[in-house]
């Protein structure tokens, strides 16, 4: 008789679980990493964040994780007992973003310059998956329109790593490409 209540409770636990509310004591952890102006628009549980980095060497993968939108950048957080991040992709920098929703999964796959992240969502979320992708466009739309407004022409973009260097910089002081018509 115990067993079987300890199975019926483990099922019930997954069938009833929460997948936009991050446990405590990771969300304790999330609050206090967010800058002064920052806001957390939507959570999510994922199945897998991939990130292919400019160097294969620096990619990962991490499996079972917290999707986390804010109003400047998404946080990848590790779902642990406390807040560990993985990724921050800040939605200025984002270049381009594609949804892909089947019977199977949701799918994001976020390009920014030189770098890609594809954060992959169970079947069980796909109620959320609408919301995830309204949000996620406006929030990256507000962040463009910003960026735009944004009075930083001293600094520009690495054409091969997309590290932000000085506009006068004659080479990238990450991957150390040449950069301009020098």
């Amino acid at each position: 008789m115990a067993l079987g209540s300890v199975i019926k409770t483990l099922v019930n636990n997954l069938v009833t679980r929460n997948y936009t509310e991050i446990p405590e004591r990771v969300q304790a952890g999330l609050e206090k990493y967010l800058n002064d102006n920052e806001e957390i628009l939507l959570t999510l549980l994922s199945y897998r964040a991939i990130y292919k980095a400019p160097k294969w060497v620096d990619s990962n993968t991490f499996f079972n994780s917290w999707f986390a939108l804010t109003n400047n950048r998404i946080i990848i957080a590790r779902n642990s007992s406390h807040f560990k991040r993985f990724r921050d992709i800040p939605l200025n920098e984002i270049t381009q973003i594609f949804y892909e929703l089947d019977e199977h999964e949701g799918k994001i796959s976020i390009t920014c310059p030189g770098k890609e992240d594809v954060i992959e969502f169970s079947k069980a979320t796909s109620p959320y998956f609408n919301s995830l992708e309204k949000q996620l466009k406006h929030a990256h739309e507000k962040a463009k329109e910003l960026k735009r407004s944004d009075t930083d022409v001293q600094s520009i973009l690495c054409t091969k790593c997309g590290s932000k260097i000085d506009s006068e910089s004659k080479f990238c002081p990450e991957c150390g490409a040449r950069l301009g018509g020098f």
